[in-house]
């Protein structure tokens, strides 16, 4: 086979196992606020959460979010294994001030299983961060800047920002302008500034609509479910 060829092909399978991986945009301003707020996901994990793995190295299991504010700071969120522990962690970074926002970590709950529905929540009132599973405080911390910087065409992303695998299924999506601290079923509530469900059980969609959006934007493989939205590709047979 020729060279060139080989390359080509190599090239194309690397594009496509990137592509393994979806994620919801929704637009910034109207969706978001930075003085005070929580975002949580209703999820459904469909890989292994406790993958064991050298001391030195850090496996991330999926994806939960992220933003980012240029010039100002940026957020990520992911579930991970380093060692024999398994950890969910809040990536944060304040743009020209050394330790001005410092990760946000978590010891992952120990009795999760592949297959069920949880409740993850991630909550800032200023300068206090924390994490929240199922409703119980597992980390937190008081950073020494709040989240500051203008929202115009900025997105929140759910769900991976490099395209990589991400074996979830996402029951809702919901954004508050309050830092909640219970793990209600999902539904909209005067404190709601953005609130999305795929599972078919609720209807009720809440969205600003201040940048003229209808819903958030699906992008990567994904497919649905009778219970929610996989962000991942479906199985071989199941591909139309």
């Amino acid at each position: 086979m020729d060279r060139s060829l080989i390359l080509t092909v190599i090239l194309f399978v690397g594009i496509a196992d990137l592509a393994q991986a979806a994620s919801i945009e929704y637009p910034a301003p109207g969706n978001l606020r930075l003085d005070e707020g929580t975002i949580e996901l209703w999820l459904t994990p469909m890989t292994e959460l406790y993958a064991k793995q050298p001391p030195s190295k850090y496996q991330r299991a999926f994806s939960l979010f992220s933003l980012r504010i240029p010039e100002h700071f940026s957020m990520s969120a992911a579930w991970g294994s380093k060692g024999d522990k398994a950890q969910v962690s809040v990536s944060l970074n304040a743009v020209g001030v050394e330790n001005g926002l410092l990760p946000v970590p978590a010891q992952a709950p120990r009795n999760w299983k592949q297959g069920e529905r949880h409740h993850i929540a991630f909550t800032w009132r200023g300068q206090e961060m924390k994490l929240f599973f199922d409703g119980r405080e597992s980390g937190g911390r008081k950073q020494q800047l709040c989240f500051t910087g203008p929202l115009a065409e900025r997105t929140l992303l759910i769900g991976d920002p490099d395209s990589r695998d991400c074996r979830i299924i996402l029951h809702a999506v919901r954004v508050s302008c309050v830092a909640r601290t219970d793990a209600p079923q999902p539904m909209a509530d005067i404190y709601t500034l953005l609130f999305d469900a795929f599972d078919h059980q609720t209807k009720t969609q809440v969205i600003s609509g201040f940048s003229g959006e209808r819903g958030g934007t699906i992008k990567g493989a994904h497919h649905f479910t009778p219970n929610g939205l996989a962000l991942f590709a479906p199985p071989k047979g199941e591909r139309k």
